[in-house]
């Protein structure tokens, strides 16, 4: 628990930090964290006999979010940016979730370090097409507080009142009754910050349809991560942060909602 708050305390005030300051501040932290998550994917990989290189993945994965934060400046290449990604994210998903082999050749090799750049690079580099967009930073904290509300919501409800379970193959402890409490407290943290948050000019429809979305896709990275830990047989992603495991396991939440919620404040302004 020592190891845990300090960490902690260590931590939040610098990714606040450099929340708030945007612009390359802010991409350098989402590239650091995907470079790290990159490393972390890459070795669980090798741990079922995919010989993707971590080194190579992690440059990889930090180098589409710099890429991410250059196309932010131009809006279609922007968009153009997120749809290939998104579906060679999906497709590395996908690939990462059902191979198996027992001796990786070298295009095994290729297309794992492929697929964790995808999966990690691709997906963290809606950050900083979000943060540079208009009221950035609003959406971005509208973004973690849900996603934060929707974790707590779905441990605390489970705690005290799961009783079946959902998808137990990927992650035994979960219930649908946890699930279904952080789908609602995901709901109420849309609904809180549209409120807050003025700048947005959300109403409470639009609200309640951000938090359903982004509660189910943080409930979905949380179980892909939790898929690709079973399958590699480790408890964390990794130990960058003590008490609180790797970069990954921070960031599984996030990874899917950063793509949902570019593409929903592009509708939004449309």
């Amino acid at each position: 628990m020592k190891a845990r708050l300090l960490s902690a305390s260590i931590a939040l005030p610098i990714v606040v930090g450099f929340i708030f300051l945007g612009g390359i501040w802010f991409s350098v932290l989402i590239i650091f964290g995907a470079s790290v998550a990159g490393y972390e994917t890459a070795k669980m990989l090798r741990l079922r006999g995919i010989n993707a290189s971590p080194i190579v993945s992690s440059i990889s994965s930090g180098v589409v979010v710099l890429l991410a934060f250059i196309f932010s400046k131009i809006d279609i290449t922007a968009y153009l940016f997120s749809l290939c990604v998104i579906i060679g994210g999906v497709a590395s998903i996908i690939w990462i979730s059902s191979i198996r082999v027992k001796n990786s050749s070298n295009i095994v090799a290729i297309t794992g370090v492929l697929a964790v750049t995808f999966y990690v690079g691709g997906f963290l580099g809606h950050a900083p097409l979000i943060r540079e967009s208009e009221h950035g930073l609003e959406w971005i904290l509208l973004l973690l507080f849900v996603t934060t509300l929707t974790d707590t919501g779905a441990y605390a409800i489970g705690k005290a009142f799961g009783k079946r379970p959902f998808f137990p193959k990927i992650s035994p402890a979960k219930t649908l009754e946890g699930a279904f409490g952080g789908l609602l407290f995901g709901i109420a943290g849309a609904i809180i910050s549209a409120v807050i948050l003025t700048n947005l000019e959300i109403n409470f429809i639009a609200a309640t349809t951000i938090g359903i979305i982004l509660s189910l896709g943080a409930q979905g990275g949380d179980l892909l991560e939790s898929s690709i830990k079973r399958l590699s047989s480790v408890k964390d992603s990794g130990s960058l942060m003590p008490g609180h495991g790797g970069a990954l396991d921070r960031l599984d939440s996030i990874v899917f909602n950063l793509a949902l919620l570019y593409h929903f404040v592009r509708w939004m302004s449309v």
